[in-house]
């Protein structure tokens, strides 16, 4: 059986992976975005700071590569 304490830890694991693989979706639509021909105003409005942090990310390093 696990104690209390060990839940907590799983899931703050669950959260942070989660998190990641959310960052991880908006770096590659940002990505996209820029593959596409749109322009950084095409972001969308209702992403968390982090989101949109890593959106443009995404659409920068695209634009670094082309």
């Amino acid at each position: 059986m696990q104690r209390p304490h060990q839940n907590l830890q799983l899931i703050e694991k669950n959260i942070m992976r989660t998190a990641l693989d959310d960052n991880t979706d908006r770096f590659y639509e940002g990505y996209d975005a820029f593959q596409s021909g749109k322009s950084e105003s095409t972001m969308p409005e209702n992403l968390s700071e982090d989101g949109q942090r890593y959106w443009l990310a995404g659409f920068r390093k695209a634009a670094h590569i082309a």
